[in-house]
């Protein structure tokens, strides 16, 4: 990925992130310095609406920023994909609360839990909330929690809390991706006004922007597929410069066997493959807003099965890559190793889950309503 497309992460905060991989999944958490890097740069605001500072990063260009950073270290990556989701939710919100919370703290990072963890019990003004989330990756860096809840009537409603009223639970002990810190978080009798509540999933967004016409579930889906490509493509240089010093049987380097360069060759274009897919779908898309035109349910199911053939083929490549560098890889420490663990862990998001793929065919071959018209705000 050249670096002269992506101005937010230059070499040096690539290299950055890159050479402490080993201490961030060490510490299980990207450290304060670094956070404070990618915030300074602007990765979080990359789809931050326009009237609240955002930056308007056209979304191609904002995956490739996440695609790089996960090449850099898979943990960063999956902790830029997530604020930036998170953050691109600021479209979803009051917009009275939303110009308050980016006024107060300009690079704010949101984060949270869109599992329903908890219940919201209707009071004056807003509701009380109490529950554990999971998953809330980069917990301890946000500085507001989302937090799905249902109401006694079974409705969801998504609360947005101070991190500081949460308490983080510690529990994040995985096969890979720990350096994301995504443990669960808790609140007891949490009192949410009102205007601090939403729900973004299937709702028209509160922002003109067109790029939010794409809808949650297209923009989620688009902005962690890179993260499974980027450590992918970590794997592929990784094993080049290798196969170009490691000896082979019978003389030679392994880069000059015939057999290697067949599979070496054949998992690049799987990946660039299927990167291609995720770029196409999301050009595609950007460019079907801007004209005024709905997404169709058939196109929205093509974010869908892009990003589950990113992270299905991503796991392949790096597999591949695992067998042609042998025992190399299977230390730790090793960067094949824990690109391994990273892939492995990162293609198990229910985002990337076989049923998401099952309901993407339901949908193009039986039909869904399309994308609901923004609704005047209140």
């Amino acid at each position: 990925m050249p670096t002269t497309a992506l101005p937010l992460v230059d070499s040096g905060l690539f290299l950055a992130v890159q050479q402490a991989a080993p201490l961030t999944e060490q510490d299980g958490q990207l450290s304060g310095a670094l956070t404070a890097q990618l915030r300074d740069a602007g990765v979080f605001r990359m789809l931050v609406p326009a009237a609240l500072g955002g930056l308007q990063t056209p979304l191609p260009q904002a995956l490739a920023v996440i695609e790089h950073l996960s090449a850099a270290d898979g943990s960063a990556g999956w902790l830029a994909s997530i604020g930036v989701l998170s953050n691109a939710l600021s479209a979803w919100m009051s917009p009275n609360f939303a110009q308050r919370l980016f006024q107060d703290d300009p690079g704010v990072i949101l984060g949270g839990s869109a599992l329903p963890g908890g219940r919201a019990e209707p009071v004056a003004g807003g509701y009380r909330v109490s529950g554990q989330w999971s998953f809330a990756s980069g917990c301890k860096h946000a500085g507001w929690l989302f937090a799905l809840c249902l109401t006694p009537e079974g409705l969801p409603v998504l609360a947005t809390l101070p991190a500081a009223a949460c308490q983080i639970l510690p529990n994040w002990q995985t096969l890979g991706l720990r350096g994301t810190g995504s443990h669960d978080f808790a609140v007891h009798e949490q009192f949410v006004p009102e205007e601090q509540t939403f729900m973004p999933f299937g709702q028209a967004p509160r922002q003109p922007d067109v790029l939010y016409r794409l809808g949650v579930d297209a923009l989620f889906s688009l902005t962690v597929a890179p993260v499974p490509l980027g450590i992918a493509q970590a794997a592929l240089d990784e094993t080049r410069h290798l196969l170009k010093t490691k000896a082979a049987r019978g003389g030679g380097v392994l880069s000059a066997h015939p057999v290697v360069q067949e599979k070496y060759a054949e998992a690049t274009g799987l990946y660039l493959a299927a990167r291609a897919f995720v770029v196409q779908v999301a050009q595609q898309f950007c460019e079907a807003v801007q004209q005024g035109h709905l997404l169709s349910a058939e196109q929205r199911a093509q974010a869908t099965l892009a990003a589950r053939h990113a992270a299905t083929v991503s796991v392949r490549v790096v597999e591949t890559m695992l067998d042609l560098a042998g025992t190399s890889a299977i230390r730790q420490g090793a960067r094949l190793e824990r690109q391994s663990r990273d892939v492995s862990t990162a293609a198990r998001h229910v985002r990337f889950n076989w049923s998401m793929e099952m309901l993407a065919g339901q949908t193009l071959l039986m039909g869904a309503p399309a994308l609901p018209r923004r609704q005047t705000d209140e």
